[in-house]
């Protein structure tokens, strides 16, 4: 039984800012015999958000029962659904969007009589959404196809990813073209990030497919969007990055909708960043999620590699070997970092490589935890500095197919003291 929600339009709640330490405990157990969704964002308490009414056509966010999944069924204007929670730290927003056709009769009934906007198929756009307490946004956009609306301003949204900030003046309304163009900022409120090609390569996401997002917003400097296909590892579609000294210092993450019907999000979660400064060894006395047997994995992305399979060996005791792109802020220049990767399986059979994920016997607390950590000797040719960077990884359980969590990793690595 599906419970049906309209959020109605509503300013910011009072922000709770999340506390961010290198101490960060990673979920990573569970019976793996069954689905455990509580770590998921409960997505009914988040706030509906409508940027731009358009129409007379409200947005419609609906709602299953458990909170894990929402679809925005309405072909509104620019609108959104963001956390309850502001935070002021680095911070990563995963999960699975889907879209789909309408039917005839879900078309008319999300429509609020509007028949002249009722569309079955579409080709509008679906992201993500950074919002700042006093109104910025940075909006992170994912078109179908390119289109000219010849309408008033509205002009060129051409197909691809776009991300942008637009800056709220505190006084007047977003305009439907500041949203809707990717390729010109129409006014000084809006700030081009990432613009598709003009050529119209841009890859625009599909009907009835399955994608994975991984939104990662650092404030102050950069805001980065993957999308794969699929599932977390699979194939790269997109990998882009911007870097703005002016991103808001404080956000709420969210999902965007800009006149796209149909589309399903699922299991997201918003979680922090995670601070790297030479070690880090993940723990979690809760076992929630994927079963004994959990792997940990770099997926495919720009700037990092490493071991992208999981593997099964009872003889294995090594390490893996994860390699990330790195920049020296004393001495200039791009490196290349070295690290070393173990999985501790705490079940007196000892730790093996990162993505290794066999089990030996009864492991305590059904944990599997990842030891990842810079060894100067695997460095040698590493002058001395200060090295930043952006590593993901992700956390896969042997036996349970529907299990996988995002870690990212801020790199601020100094060698020079």
């Amino acid at each position: 039984m599906y419970r049906e929600t309209l959020h109605n339009r509503a300013a910011f709640g009072k922000a709770v800012v999340l506390s961010m330490c290198f101490s960060i405990l990673l979920v990573v157990a569970a019976r793996a015999e069954a689905q455990d969704t509580t770590g998921y964002a409960g997505l009914d308490t988040w706030e509906q958000m409508e940027y731009v009414p358009e129409h007379n056509i409200p947005p419609a966010w609906i709602f299953p029962d458990d909170g894990t999944r929402v679809t925005q069924m309405a072909n509104s204007g620019a609108t959104a659904l963001v956390s309850q929670n502001s935070t002021d730290a680095p911070v990563v927003i995963t999960g699975y969007v889907r879209v789909e056709r309408l039917t005839w009769d879900e078309a008319i009934k999300y429509s609020n009589g509007d028949k002249q906007h009722v569309k079955l198929d579409d080709d509008d756009s679906i992201g993500l959404v950074f919002q700042s307490p006093n109104g910025d946004l940075v909006i992170i956009s994912w078109k179908r196809e390119t289109q000219n609306e010849t309408k008033g301003d509205m002009g060129w949204a051409r197909q691809g990813v776009s991300i942008k900030h637009l800056s709220a003046d505190g006084q007047n309304p977003w305009r439907r073209e500041e949203i809707w163009r990717t390729n010109d900022e129409f006014s000084d409120r809006v700030q081009n990030l990432v613009e598709p090609p003009e050529d119209d390569t841009g890859v625009g996401w599909e009907f009835d497919k399955n994608y994975h997002f991984t939104g990662v917003y650092m404030p102050g400097e950069q805001v980065r969007f993957i999308i794969r296909e699929g599932v977390p590892t699979g194939a790269t579609i997109y990998d882009e990055s911007a870097q703005s000294s002016s991103l808001p210092s404080s956000v709420r993450p969210g999902i965007f909708n800009k006149s796209q019907a149909k589309t399903a999000y699922r299991n997201s979660r918003v979680a922090p960043v995670i601070g790297f400064t030479g070690s880090y060894r993940s723990s979690d006395r809760s076992p929630k999620f994927g079963g004994r047997s959990v792997g940990f994995v770099v997926p495919q992305q720009n700037g990092a590699d490493g071991p992208q399979n999981m593997i099964w060996d009872n003889r294995d005791y090594g390490y893996s070997m994860v390699t990330v792109s790195v920049n020296n802020l004393i001495g200039g220049g791009s490196y290349t970092l070295k690290l070393r990767g173990q999985r501790n399986r705490r079940s007196g059979c000892g730790s093996g490589k990162m993505n290794n994920a066999v089990n030996c016997g009864a492991i305590p607390d059904n944990l599997s935890t990842l030891r990842l950590w810079f060894d100067s000797g695997d460095n040698s040719d590493l002058p001395s500095g200060r090295y930043t960077g952006m590593l993901i990884i992700n956390a896969l359980s042997w036996w349970d197919g529907t299990y996988s969590e995002v870690m990212v990793f801020e790199i601020d690595l100094n060698t020079a003291n």
